[in-house]
């Protein structure tokens, strides 16, 4: 039975944070959704080992998200919600679109999008031009809004054709290798996993056929 990792044990192979973000709803070797954010906590310790914040905005976000446990709810159920229309954006990118599957998905992520841009503003610091965000002070959505300027960069890049879904463990990836050949989000782990079950599924089928043999000479 596949043992579900957590937010704390989870590997980060995606190569940008948001496919590491969409990666934790979903299982390893399945396509079903697997939750690995239970709680704000645990959305807080994925953005702490993602960088998206600091060790004391961390614990000033706790704080708040314990002062404010429904406001905190809210974000995390915000952030599942966009954690899926980001993982269909993504994984229907190049689909035909007939139900409007992608247009639904799009009309999630740019309500999300606008509520980011809104946060963000023009500064001017060591003689040049720099965006920025405006609260200076942590609030309960900055990790959110984080991820998603991270998959709006993403998305709207040519980086975007690069993204790719790992064929051992099927988790998003960036494949920033030479040729863009990659197929594994981790060679060492999802790699020789693949590689083995092949080698045993070759050993299964050439005793099957071996024991064919065998039986139609016995005849």
């Amino acid at each position: 039975m596949l043992t579900l990792s957590t937010a704390a044990t989870m590997t980060l192979d995606g190569g940008n944070v948001c496919l590491d973000f969409i990666n934790s709803g979903y299982h390893q070797l399945e396509t079903d959704e697997a939750e690995r954010l239970h709680t704000y906590a645990d959305f807080l310790l994925l953005a702490r080992r993602l960088d998206l914040i600091s060790a004391s905005w961390h614990d000033d976000l706790l704080q708040l998200a314990t002062q404010h446990p429904q406001k905190a709810a809210a974000v995390l159920s915000k952030a599942r919600k966009i954690r899926t229309a980001l993982y269909n954006l993504f994984t229907t990118r190049c689909d035909a679109d007939p139900d409007g599957r992608r247009t639904g998905n799009l009309r999630v992520f740019n309500a999300a999008l606008q509520d980011m841009w809104k946060q963000r503003k023009l500064t001017f610091e060591d003689g040049r031009y720099q965006s920025a965000w405006k609260h200076p002070k942590p609030h309960l959505e900055h990790p959110l809004l984080q991820l998603v300027l991270a998959a709006y960069s993403l998305l709207a890049s040519r980086a975007q054709h690069d993204v790719k879904q790992c064929q051992g463990c099927l988790w998003l990836f960036l494949d920033q290798s030479k040729n863009h050949s990659r197929r594994w989000c981790d060679m060492q782990s999802c790699g020789s996993l693949v590689k083995s079950r092949r080698y045993y599924q070759r050993k299964k089928a050439d005793g099957a056929a071996k024991q064919g043999r065998t039986g139609k000479a016995a005849k």
